[in-house]
């Protein structure tokens, strides 16, 4: 049986706390209304997330992060959760300690502020992490507009229109592709309309408001995780793993994969037998691979990430994201080999 500490109990609770203010919270609204939205009836929320992974001088690895809300949309965002990404530098699990020691609200709270510490959140608003909800050796991260505790009152989320970078970590684990939620705040009371002779009933409402306050995207999170001393077998095998799930959520051609696989199993069978040289050769010849399609994989900085368009409409057969990502872990691998 799976054991939920207090803490990993209190910090789901903040979050679906946050969740339930994101959709009742008015003053976002009210200013989108202001500029004459029309909040009876919901359009699918657009926003997007952009994603910035780099290698410090001291081997950690930076993930930075921006999220952009549509100038289409109604309302501010004012949540943005990772579910499930791999572990970051700073954070502390509690679970061990609690089962050990037992756990007090000072303790409580010390791990909270810890944890907090380890993230990069932007001004006016705060970062939470907890862990396990479906893989106990992952984390769920998620970031609110600073409330305060005694007036009860939010500070503003991202509005229609704006821009707001400054999210972030740093972990060890190499980048993969994982999922973000990006959540409104619309507000249920003003958004619903009761009238008994409509056909549309105030549940059919709450399902449409539902479907439309909030947004997925694609971003590099923690995923490939990096053994020490480092083996290039072991990592290169987790890669594989990780990037044949891309076929199947539009990131990937099936065709191309198949292409990337055999040139990796390659790789890999060359460093199980110590020819690093061959190894390092594979490798570069993915990455050309990689760069053919996506001439700017081996860009650190993306430009107009959040414009992109899925492959299959334009007939690409990798992801721009997925392409950065992939040269990322496979320049490690050369750099940390050798080449």
């Amino acid at each position: 049986m799976k054991i939920y500490s207090k803490l990993q109990i209190f910090l789901c609770v903040t979050i679906l706390s946050a969740s339930s203010i994101a959709q009742a919270a008015p003053k976002g609204i009210e200013s989108a209304a202001t500029a004459g939205s029309d909040l009876s009836t919901p359009a699918p929320m657009i926003a997007f997330m952009q994603s910035r992974f780099s290698l410090d001088e001291k081997g950690k690895i930076s993930y930075r992060y921006a999220v952009t809300n549509d100038k289409k949309n109604k309302q501010d965002i004012v949540l943005v959760i990772f579910d499930e990404v791999g572990q970051i530098i700073g954070s502390r699990d509690d679970r061990d300690f609690e089962i050990e020691h037992g756990m007090d609200s000072a303790t409580t709270e010390s791990i909270l502020k810890e944890n907090a510490a380890a993230l990069f959140t932007p001004p006016d608003w705060e970062g939470s992490i907890t862990f396990g909800m479906y893989d106990e050796d992952n984390i769920r991260i998620g970031w609110n507009p600073f409330r305060d505790d005694v007036t009860g009152k939010s500070k503003d989320g991202i509005k229609p229109g704006v821009k707001l970078a400054g999210f972030g970590f740093y972990s060890h684990a190499l980048p993969g592709i994982g999922s973000v939620q990006m959540e409104g705040n619309s507000s249920i009371p003003k958004m619903l309309k009761y009238d008994p002779n409509s056909e549309v009933s105030v549940i059919d409402q709450l399902l449409i408001i539902e479907e439309n306050d909030h947004a997925y995207g694609n971003a590099a999170v923690p995923a490939i995780i990096l053994q020490t001393p480092f083996d290039p077998v072991a990592t290169l095998e987790q890669l594989q793993d990780h990037i044949k799930q891309w076929t199947t959520s539009e990131l990937l051609d099936r065709a191309f994969h198949s292409k990337l696989r055999r040139s990796l199993q390659e790789a890999i069978k060359a460093y199980r037998k110590k020819d690093t040289k061959v190894a390092i050769e594979h490798l570069e010849t993915t990455r050309q691979l990689i760069k053919k399609e996506q001439p700017d994989s081996d860009k650190s900085d993306p430009q107009n990430e959040e414009n992109e368009i899925l492959y299959v409409t334009r007939g690409l057969v990798i992801d721009k994201l997925a392409a950065r990502i992939l040269d990322f872990d496979l320049k490690y691998v050369i750099n940390h080999t050798g080449g």
